[in-house]
């Protein structure tokens, strides 16, 4: 569902605009909602009667504010009222319908089918009715024949301040009349909560939880609670026999208990549970305190925080069938101020160590001594030392032994091996072989990087891949016994970022030869050929001149001729504004033909422009087409396009929406059936003819379609048969003429209600 915000339109003056916040709308017709209204702003209802006729009511406000607007130092009641017993006893409204009431004169009547029916001081409930100030709650003054008189604005007012006091005068015949029993919730005028219910008036109503002889009962109906206060002292239950509580929700005391008997002993056939909000204590003063189990089940001392254990001598936890755990979520520590701290596994069981993250042993010296091998797995481990230090192996073995240090992952992730000095790293070895199955960086900070051979073999750079060299000064290449060659497969550069690049071939003889078996392209920020004479053949196909500054083509004498000979298309395209500069004074200083017909010819002589396309022709004042015309027409005239597809004059007010739609203007006097010149483009300056002479102050105002078939008006038609077009803006008003120029720019702004489209 699309939501729109401020899009409500008026029409107004002749034009379209929108709804603004100081417009207000006023209807006398009732206004139906075939779906939800939902209102974002507050709602302000100053009728009489509001009625609400759904199912459910639902307010989130959490309080129900009445007597609002009451601000009288005197008590007032209110509150609510139900229908909650209709009676069998019911009338409908007749013809004559709803009287109203008039002060100090006569009550409100209405006019019902039925005599008598009912009596005064009863209540009534009035629905169907079509007004529906006249639904509701109303109090019986009289039932005489056929005119029920009620009580309220007239002579003899309400008994009760819930019941409705006024009639809307309708004559309508439709309502239904039925006598019935209210019940009523309010506040009293002393503030108490009050209730009453009846069938007339008036309603007796009595205070909730007041009067004597109510019971504990009673009371915790009323309100739930019994309140202890300064007056009525305390609540006392004395008596020889017990005070029971037999509820299955438990007895809940949120207060202080106070205790005094001698003997507190708790028995329970179930569970005991002691729940406290505050610092509580259990304390024994002189004797033993003893939480045991006795059959099965386990003794659980659970802290939210710090669980104190404090012996005067010692603690002792004997374990005779099982075993001891001790478990914590946060920093623990087992120490001894004096004397050894021995864990110790008995047998040939394993001492086990285990760390969440970490073990860490802090000691003036760690000494490991193993008869076999010494293991440390973990996800990670670091050996770190202060002084010099060494990782050696000493084998005394014919066999073949190493010393490995791997860097493996059976993951997708990388294994790196990284080994860090601070002078120098020297590596002594008969045979040095590096061996890297991805990549391999040698890398100097600060001199040379030298790789040589000092007295025989060669230097090998060979790569599967890109061979990148990169130097911040230069490449030196010097080859003293022969030449060099540098060859290719793919896609090559030589390119300087600054400075000349220079191709020599510098002895005598020596060519300079570029080669390509396509293309030979060269880019320049400057490329200068001075030839006596330059031919550009391209026998195999096209070629290509294109530059990123200004340029041009030009010949001093003789004629410049841009042409295709047998076939293609000569296209000229610019990204930006294109100028072409014609002689002066020529007939015909541009022609563009098919080599037959002339279809544009500019004439500088006198700066007349001649366009046919089509129907589309320049006019005398502005541009537009020839069309027959069903209606003789004028210098001016407004016309519109007739159901036979010809010109005819358009009217404001003939109560269809074509009749309206303003197509052009005629630039001359033309009989029926003749074709006629009529401008259709928006812009053009054009005469157009006024009912009466427009004032030269209306200049630069906006006109529109009259009344008066083929006619302007400064003043838009907004009646519901008419059709409001705005024709354009006046621009050559002198106060006489009737047929000034104008700015053509047509446009519908509105219909009325009653025109057909």
């Amino acid at each position: 569902m699309a939501t729109y915000t401020d899009k409500i339109v008026v029409r107004d003056a002749g034009v379209i605009r929108n709804f603004i916040s100081t417009d207000s709308v006023v209807t006398n017709a009732d206004w139906t909602f075939g779906d939800n209204v939902i209102i974002s702003g507050d709602l302000t209802v100053n009728g009489t009667t509001t009625t609400i006729n759904s199912q459910q009511l639902n307010v989130e406000d959490n309080n129900i504010l009445l007597n609002s607007t009451y601000t009288t130092v005197a008590g007032r009641t209110g509150g609510l009222t139900v229908n909650y017993l209709p009676i069998a006893t019911t009338d409908t409204v007749a013809t004559g319908g709803f009287v109203a009431g008039i002060a100090a004169t006569s009550n409100p009547n209405v006019k019902t089918v039925g005599s008598a029916t009912f009596a005064v001081g009863q209540f009534i409930l009035i629905t169907g009715a079509t007004d529906q100030g006249n639904n509701g709650l109303f109090e019986v003054l009289s039932h005489v024949g056929t005119t029920l008189t009620i009580r309220g604005v007239g002579t003899t007012d309400v008994v009760e301040d819930f019941s409705q006091n006024q009639f809307v005068a309708d004559t309508t015949v439709a309502g239904a009349i039925t006598r019935l029993n209210v019940s009523v919730l309010r506040s009293g005028t002393d503030g108490a909560w009050e209730q009453g219910s009846g069938a007339v008036t008036p309603v007796v109503f009595t205070d909730l939880g007041s009067g004597t002889g109510n019971s504990l009962q009673q009371a915790y109906e009323v309100g739930n609670q019994i309140t202890t206060d300064g007056g009525n002292g305390v609540v006392l239950i004395a008596g020889t026999e017990k005070l029971q509580v037999t509820a299955t929700g438990g007895l809940d005391v949120d207060t202080l208990i106070d205790f005094d008997g001698t003997t507190f002993d708790a028995v329970a056939s179930g569970a005991i549970s002691l729940d406290a909000g505050a610092a509580s204590n259990f304390t024994v003063a002189g004797a033993g305190l003893t939480l045991a189990t006795t059959g099965s089940g386990n003794v659980t001392l659970t802290s939210a925080a710090v669980l104190d254990i404090n012996a005067g001598s010692s603690v002792t936890i004997d374990s005779t069938a099982g075993g001891v755990s001790i478990d914590a979520t946060d920093g623990c520590n087992f120490s001894s101020s004096a004397g050894n701290m021995t864990i110790a596994s008995g047998g040939a069981n394993t001492l086990i160590l285990s760390g969440g993250v970490e073990v860490d042993i802090t000691s003036a010296s760690v000494d490991i001594n193993a008869t076999g091998g010494v293991s440390i797995d973990g996800a990670t481990f670091s050996i770190d030392a202060t002084t010099g230090s060494n990782l050696s192996m000493n084998a005394n073995s014919a066999g073949f032994q190493n010393l490995s240090i791997d860097a493996l992952n059976a993951g997708a992730g990388n294994a790196n091996l990284a080994i860090t000095v601070k002078t120098e790293a020297d590596i002594t070895a008969s045979i040095l072989d590096f061996n890297a199955s991805s990549s391999a960086t040698m890398t100097t900070t600060g001199g040379n990087t030298t790789i040589q051979t000092t007295t025989s073999g060669n230097v090998v750079l060979d790569s599967v891949g890109l061979l990148d060299v990169d130097a911040d000064t230069g490449i030196n290449i010097d080859s003293t016994g022969g030449g060099f060659s540098v060859d290719v497969a793919g896609a090559s550069n030589i390119t300087t970022t600054s400075g000349n690049l220079t191709l020599h071939a510098n002895s005598a003889g020596a060519d300079l030869l570029l080669n390509a078996t396509d293309v030979v392209s060269v880019t320049s920020a400057t490329f200068d050929v001075n030839v006596t004479s330059a031919t550009i053949d391209a026998v195999g196909g096209g070629y290509s001149l294109d530059a990123n500054a200004s340029s041009n083509v030009s010949t001093t004498s003789a004629n410049l001729t841009i042409s295709t000979i047998f076939s293609g298309s000569l296209l000229l395209a610019s990204a930006g504004a294109s100028t072409y500069t014609i002689p002066s004074g020529t007939a015909a200083a541009l022609t563009i033909t098919d080599g037959a017909d002339a279809f544009i010819t500019l004439d500088s002589t006198s700066g007349f422009e001649r366009v046919q396309l089509g129907q589309f022709v320049q006019l005398a004042k502005g541009a537009g087409i020839q069309i027959v015309t069903t209606d003789a027409l004028t210098e001016g005239s407004i016309c519109y396009i007739n159901s036979s597809g010809e010109s005819a004059l358009a009217d404001a007010n003939a109560g269809t929406l074509r009749q309206g739609m303003v197509f052009g203007l005629s630039t001359g006097t033309f009989i029926a059936t003749a074709t006629a010149n009529i401008v259709t483009v928006t812009g053009s300056r054009v005469p157009v003819r006024f009912v009466a002479a427009p004032a030269a102050a209306d200049n630069g105002k906006p006109f529109y379609l009259s009344q008066t078939a083929g006619q302007a008006t400064l003043t838009p038609p907004e009646t519901d048969d008419d059709v409001t077009y705005q024709i354009g803006i006046l621009i050559g008003a002198t106060g006489a003429d009737t047929t000034p120029d104008c700015i053509f720019q047509p446009r519908l702004a509105s219909i009325g209600a009653n025109v057909t489209t």
